[in-house]
């Protein structure tokens, strides 16, 4: 619109010296600088319509200012709380990161010892198969002693009883 005045007092100007220099009487340049003027504003009017017709959402913000700066002040709300999720997000994963180290070192910590218990412990229960078979022997001969013990009570038991 500002270009649209400065072109009208531009005709103005060039109008009252078209009048002076041709001595052309004034009701006929007055016609000549509203042709000029009026052609003009269509071409500017028709090239910002063309322009809102292939923009759509620019033509409904021109007529709906009010609701246009409600959906701009909105998208900004959202867009700064997006903003700040994404840097939640951000902080959190790198937290994350930097402390797995030290969750893994503790974890370590409590878990060798049973680890290395474990592993000595395992190496104890295996021993030289002569030596598993010392044993079962010794067992054996223990549980024959018993047995032999239990077998003189009861033959002393069967004959009181059969008497």
């Amino acid at each position: 619109m500002n270009q649209l005045d400065n072109l009208s007092q531009g005709l103005q100007t060039l109008r009252g010296e078209a009048i002076n220099a041709l001595g052309i009487p004034s009701q006929a340049v007055e016609q000549l600088s509203n042709a000029v003027v009026t052609r003009s504003q269509i071409a500017a009017t028709s090239a910002l319509q063309n322009w809102l017709d292939v923009h759509p959402i620019a033509a409904w913000m021109l007529h709906h200012p009010v609701w246009a700066l409600g959906l701009v002040g909105l998208i900004i709300v959202l867009m700064f709380g997006l903003l700040g999720a994404i840097g939640r997000l951000t902080e959190n994963l790198w937290l994350s990161l930097l402390q797995t180290p030290i969750k893994l070192s503790q974890w370590l910590f409590r878990k060798s010892p049973r680890m290395i218990k474990s592993l000595f412990a395992a190496q104890r229960r295996q021993p030289d198969p002569q030596q598993q078979l010392l044993e079962a022997v010794q067992q054996l001969e223990i549980l024959r002693k018993e047995q032999d013990k239990v077998l003189e009570q009861i033959k002393s038991l069967l004959p009181k009883s059969v008497s």
